[in-house]
């Protein structure tokens, strides 16, 4: 009876209650609290429910810490879970990062009608690199030139540049091969198209070559038949995503060079 009403007034006032009291430790807020449920409610009442209050808080943050901390153990076994499979797909997402990358990079080395160094660096000369042979430089906005180390290559130079993809002229001039960059002509902006696409299979060549052996490497795993299934769904839409990235970037370059 007594005690009964006692406590729906006490139920009543915390409800009604809007400020926390501070500084207040664990210990004394639920001694304070057991005060509370054995004394009648003192006049005036509001520091005694405000120490009811406190005690209430501090009971419900260390349940929440506790949830907390189960929660994260729980995760934590779940990693742990995950690493004991002896699979790791970090370092096959990164292959086909690269292989993107390598392939914008090689995009930026096609600019049409304008002279940039950068275009004549796929080209090589009897198998090996030009930039084994020589620098190339830009004079003006439409020359480039090749300064080549070894004068008995400068033939052999100018030739493979004329016979690249890009359907460039070379001409040897003194030291060097100048490579003039006259504005793209329908039959240029074709040829650059179609070393966009060679450069667009080899960049789709190597995400799935980076996908083959991720796979090989988690059919080895001791995982179980589903958990192997799982990986391999998602080795697939890593492939898919990155071989999307592939198809936007050329496409934005096939549009480029049509512009120009």
């Amino acid at each position: 009876g007594t005690s009964g009403m006692r406590c729906s007034r006490v139920v009543r006032h915390v409800v009604c209650l809007l400020t926390p009291c501070a500084q207040v430790t664990e210990q004394s807020a639920l001694a304070r609290v057991l005060q509370l449920t054995t004394q009648p409610l003192p006049t005036p009442w509001p520091q005694q429910l405000a120490w009811l209050h406190a005690g209430h808080c501090m009971l419900g943050e260390k349940r929440d810490k506790d949830r907390s901390g189960k929660k994260k153990q729980g995760a934590s076994v779940k990693v742990s879970q995950a690493m004991s499979v002896g699979f790791d797909l970090a370092p096959y997402q990164t292959l086909m990062d690269q292989a993107v990358s390598h392939y914008q990079q090689e995009l930026g080395n096609i600019r049409s009608g304008r002279a940039n160094p950068g275009l004549l660096e796929p080209i090589e000369v009897a198998g090996r690199p030009l930039r084994e042979f020589g620098t190339v430089t830009a004079r003006g906005p439409h020359l480039l030139c090749v300064t080549v180390f070894d004068l008995a290559e400068l033939t052999a130079v100018a030739k493979a540049i004329q016979d690249s993809p890009l359907k460039l002229q070379a001409r040897v001039e003194g030291k060097e091969v100048q490579v003039p960059m006259a504005r793209q002509s329908l039959e240029q902006t074709a040829s650059f198209k179609k070393l966009v696409a060679q450069e667009a299979e080899k960049a789709r060549t190597s995400v799935r070559a980076a996908r083959r052996k991720a796979m090989e490497v988690a059919r080895k795993a001791d995982i179980s038949e589903d958990e192997e299934k799982r990986l391999e769904k998602l080795v697939q839409q890593l492939t898919d995503k990155h071989i999307t990235s592939v198809d936007q970037l050329r496409a934005a370059k096939d549009k480029d060079l049509d512009t120009h």
